[in-house]
């Protein structure tokens, strides 16, 4: 140890007790520091989840009871009570009515077209024809007349107020109650309102009109469906006030969507003659778990959610991660065990209401009544901070759960620990530089300026030299500062030089030869097979009194920005651009056999996008376009003006016979439609004259609008079109 001393020098010596004594005090204040601080942090993170839980179950819970007062009130107004009674006599009045085969034949095409279809996802299957399809004739008969012959589309049948054809009281009945239930539908934000005889359980009206209107609950497909359930508990104990709920499960009608009902049964005095049934619509549940998709203002950050779970270990509400990226959750789940038929549903219903099972610790202790903050695996397979209890609706047992990312969740404890470790580290550093300076005393400035000088030498940038001295040694300081800023400057002019170049370089030619122009390379291509489209932007010309030339250059500017964007999608080449015209071409970096039909997929969409650029900037613009395919030769011109040509006969007749195109059409040559074959379907136009050749035969492809002649031939799967 003593030959150690003094082999040590007393600069050494100094750094090493200076460095001893900062370290042991860092490190006691440190630990102290983050032991308190983490607890602090603990707690406040644990306070902050479960607070966000309680209001959340707060307002479900609220929601809920909103719901069931607005059941009771519903089922005691005189109004429903005078609709229920008119609606039973003339659903009665209609149980001999019939129809004809034709209309019968009707029906069945409905279901085989607009429903089974829909709910099977991959087309109807006749052998289930019969399960749905009523076999009483009054479901038919008003079936027919208010579902299957009604003028308005699937999803909007309800517009249907007076069925002109219907002869029956009803009629006169639903004329005048379903404006009244409609508005109240839309009032109070339900799917759907239901009106069931009590004894014959039959459906005699409801507002939205799927295949489950005028049907039966008693018998039939949907007397186990989620409706059927909530009829079959009020028919056997219909009572005054009593409202009944059924949870949440996939509801035929509705196309297999997941859907829960509330219903209470219909007094006249003291008889009970029907029941209301309300289906709940998912959308106000999802809004009240997610705040409005207000999570980062609710305190849940990047991560956080509230999401309801079943008894059944299945979501309730949707989750945050599928509104914001589905994609990204179906495949988070993908590896999570998560079943294939679940992933379908999500995909199918486009929600993970009653598709998406959720099995953790949380769950489990929610359910027997605990409530808690655990960390678990969330249902995406990552630690979480989770935050549960079971909530208090009657006739639900469900549990809700404010869940974060365990990282983001402890991301302040983290951010503590490093600032800590930050803070001793930096105090340590802070003694031994001290140390040094006392240590090192009048070597410091010569051994700083030797080092800086080093640094330059080596190409660092940035280096500080010290020339704040009166002294000889403050006067080189200042000499090698002089001498590195002016190498600073021409370094830079240099670069700046440059980078001009090169980005002049960029804009005139294609990407593919700024490399070779720039090895010396001389530029001058054949290409025997490449597809030329010119493009003339029409319009412009009108701009001219209500536009300054500064705003129609951004314009043009703007519109060759978006054909350069899509022409990308297809690899297209940009030439050039002359004013209103834009040049460009497929096969000229690439090689490619199908560059024609490249070339008129590009051509169709920019038509495409310019319309609807046009309509959302109220300005009328169209475009002109020709396409002609075959050889050309190209090369860079010049020397101090830089000019990227492309010449030949292709290019000529491209050139010309784009001004021969209608506003928003394209006009190809025989070449493009010989490569192209049946592909596109194509229209004939008269001859076009090329300077200096003879009359050349051109076809046109009309793009936009119903009437769109240039869509793909539906006889050619796929079109032969892709990307």
């Amino acid at each position: 140890m003593k030959r150690i001393n003094n082999s040590l020098s007393i600069k050494s010596r100094l750094l090493l007790m200076t460095l001893a004594v900062s370290l042991i005090s860092s490190l006691i204040i440190g630990f102290l520091g983050w032991q308190t601080g983490r607890i602090a942090l603990d707690n406040a993170i644990d306070s902050q989840l479960t607070s966000i839980r309680s209001s959340r179950a707060y307002q479900i819970e609220t929601y809920f009871e909103g719901i069931f007062s607005q059941t009771r009130t519903l089922a005691e107004d005189r109004m429903v009570v005078n609709a229920m009674q008119s609606f039973k006599v003339g659903y009665g009045e209609a149980l001999e009515r019939t129809l004809s085969p034709e209309q019968y034949e009707q029906i069945e095409t409905y279901y085989q077209e607009a429903f089974l279809p829909r709910l099977l996802q991959d087309g109807a299957q006749a052998n289930l024809l019969i399960r749905y399809l009523s076999q009483r004739q009054v479901a038919n008969y008003f079936q027919y007349h208010y579902l299957v012959n009604n003028q308005f589309p699937v999803g909007q049948k309800d517009e249907l107020v007076l069925a002109s054809n219907d002869t029956t009281t009803y009629s006169r009945i639903h004329e005048f109650y379903h404006p009244i239930f409609r508005n109240l539908l839309y009032e109070f934000g339900y799917h759907d309102i239901f009106l069931i005889d009590l004894e014959s359980g039959n459906i005699v009206y409801s507002v939205f009109k799927e295949v489950d209107y005028a049907t039966s609950l008693i018998e039939g497909p949907y007397s186990e469906s989620g409706l059927g359930v909530l009829a079959a508990k009020i028919r056997a104990q219909p009572e005054r006030d009593r409202v009944t709920i059924v949870d949440f499960r996939s509801y035929e009608p509705s196309y297999g969507a997941p859907a829960a009902f509330v219903g209470a049964p219909i007094f006249d005095g003291n008889t009970a003659i029907g029941i209301i049934a309300l289906q709940l619509p998912v959308d106000e549940i999802n809004n009240v778990m997610t705040g409005g998709q207000g999570w980062a203002t609710d305190g849940l950050g990047d991560t956080g959610e509230t999401f309801l779970v079943g008894a059944d270990g299945f979501m309730r509400s949707v989750s945050r991660h599928f509104i914001e990226d589905k994609d990204a959750l179906l495949s988070d789940l993908s590896g999570t065990g998560v079943l294939q038929t679940q992933l379908d549903g999500i995909n199918t219903f486009d929600t993970t209401v009653m598709q998406l099972p959720v099995s953790s610790q949380a769950v489990s202790e929610s359910f027997t009544g605990l409530s808690d903050t655990l960390v678990v695996n969330s249902y995406r397979g990552t630690p979480v901070l989770s935050s549960f209890e079971r909530l208090n609706i009657e006739g639900l047992d469900w549990a809700i759960l404010a869940e974060i990312e365990q990282q983001e969740a402890f991301a302040p404890i983290t951010n503590m620990q490093r600032r800590l470790l930050l803070w001793t580290v930096s105090l340590i550093l802070l003694v031994a530089f001290a140390a040094l300076l006392l240590a090192r005393g009048f070597l410091r400035p010569i051994e700083a300026l030797n080092d800086s000088v080093k640094a330059i030498n080596q190409g660092a940038e940035n280096v500080k030299i010290d020339a704040n001295r009166n002294d000889e040694i403050g006067e080189l300081g200042e000499s090698f500062l002089n001498m590195f800023a002016n190498l600073r400057e021409q370094k830079s002019h240099i670069a700046a030089q440059d980078a001009n170049y090169d980005a002049l370089l960029h804009r005139v030619l294609p990407e593919q030869l700024v490399e070779r122009y720039k090895a010396g390379e001389t530029i001058a291509d054949s290409f025997p097979q490449v597809s030329l489209v010119y493009i003339r932007v029409e319009g412009l010309s009108k701009l001219e009194q209500k536009h300054t030339p500064f705003d129609q250059a951004r314009l043009l500017s703007g519109i060759y920005k978006r054909f350069d964007a899509i022409g990308q999608t297809y690899e297209m080449d940009r030439v050039e651009t002359l004013g209103e015209t834009y040049v460009t071409a497929n096969g000229l970096s690439t090689a490619r056999l199908d560059h024609a039909k490249r070339a008129v997929n590009f051509a169709r969409e920019i038509i495409k996008d310019i319309m609807a650029f046009s309509a959302s900037e109220d300005i009328d613009l169209s475009l002109q376009i020709g396409i002609n395919t075959g050889a050309v030769y190209s090369a860079v011109i010049g020397d101090d003006f830089l000019n990227y040509e492309v010449w030949g006969k292709t290019a000529k007749i491209a050139n010309q016979i784009h001004l021969a195109a209608e506003p928003n059409t394209i006009l190809v040559t025989e070449a493009v439609k010989t490569r192209l074959g049946t592909h596109v379907v194509f229209s004939d136009h008269a001859l076009v004259n090329v300077t200096g050749e003879e009359d050349i035969s051109v076809h046109f492809i009309e793009v936009g609008g119903t009437g769109d002649t240039g869509a793909l031939n539906p006889n050619v799967v796929d079109g032969g079109f892709g990307k």
